[in-house]
């Protein structure tokens, strides 16, 4: 998959899960989506299976309301799980809050 067809996945599931949750503040995260998967996937050394490796890098967003959009990348990436991330964002008790 190259870095356009894994910007569109994580507008999809953005998509999905602000859909899914009834939420808004889409716009943030299709416009963030580009930036995302160029870091997660061609410039970050990001392992999922060694999220604590000493040479990792450390991402920050500020901008909340791409929220679903970072959320995606790293469900896309393998650092969450997607089923769990579908079932629980923006839900009472869940793991994944909107913002």
């Amino acid at each position: 998959m190259n870095t356009e067809q894994r910007a569109h996945e994580i507008r999809r599931l953005a998509l999905e899960l602000a859909l899914g949750a009834g939420t808004c503040h889409i716009g943030s995260s299709l416009g963030i989506a580009d930036i995302l998967a160029v870091l997660f996937f061609d410039v970050m050394p990001v392992d999922p299976d060694l999220p604590s490796a000493p040479l990792r890098d450390t991402f920050i967003l500020s901008k909340a309301h791409a929220g679903s959009a970072l959320l995606s990348a790293l469900a896309l990436r393998g650092t969450i799980d997607r089923g769990e991330l579908e079932r629980e964002y923006c839900r009472d008790g869940g793991a994944f809050g909107g913002h």
